[in-house]
């Protein structure tokens, strides 16, 4: 009998975020695009990007987000003692054929996005790519459907936004957003993490297979 084993894997985060107000998330964001019309413009092509220093005062964003991560590290992820600091946060409206080019966030630990309009693949999903498409594609080709799907062995892997989901993932890990092909405006906030901790205390994590 053969045995798999799974090693390495990459960690992506998803939960809904609770107490969701979208219709005043929304007008907020729409509030914003007014006071900034230009935003700013980086792995976006159309559409709209804010500042991203909504992480840096209180409003409705970092107070929704806030309550969000606080609730997700009550479920053990974290060793006793670290320490989760939003470094960064901004909002995303993108509307037809917008789209976001294949990037990642340097200089964090983690990043996430949280949807509050627009849903469904239609209006731009999050593809995220495997980091090792190079290193091992011959490998994968030649796998059957099958055994990736049973051991996750995928290219890529697609979220089709809903309303009040909240994906985290490594920061490093490249993604990108798919074309919107809706009338609709696809409104997302997201943001950047840095993890601390005290090494002395820590522990690192190793297996021994036996």
């Amino acid at each position: 009998m053969t045995n798999h084993i799974i090693l390495f894997p990459v960690v992506l985060h998803e939960f809904m975020i609770p107490d969701f107000d979208a219709d005043a998330i929304v007008e907020y964001c729409y509030g914003e695009r007014r006071i900034d019309p230009e935003g700013k413009h980086k792995s976006n092509r159309g559409g709209w990007q804010s500042q991203d220093h909504y992480c840096r005062f209180d409003n409705i964003l970092s107070r929704t987000l806030m309550s969000a991560l606080n609730k997700w590290s009550e479920d053990d992820v974290f060793q006793k003692g670290t320490q989760m600091e939003v470094g960064s946060m901004w909002i995303n409206i993108n509307g037809k054929n917008n789209y976001n080019m294949k990037h990642n966030h340097p200089n964090a630990d983690l990043s996430g996005v949280f949807w509050v309009k627009g849903v469904g693949r239609d209006v731009g999903s999050l593809v995220f790519d495997d980091a090792n498409n190079y290193a091992r594609f011959q490998e994968s080709v030649c796998y059957t459907e099958e055994f990736k799907n049973k051991n996750m062995l995928w290219n890529q892997f697609v979220f089709e936004p809903k309303l009040g989901q909240c994906v985290i993932f490594p920061a490093s890990l490249d993604h990108n957003v798919e074309f919107n092909a809706t009338d609709e405006e696809r409104i997302s906030i997201s943001f950047n993490i840095t993890l601390d901790i005290d090494f002395n205390s820590a522990t690192i994590g190793k297996a021994i297979h036996k």
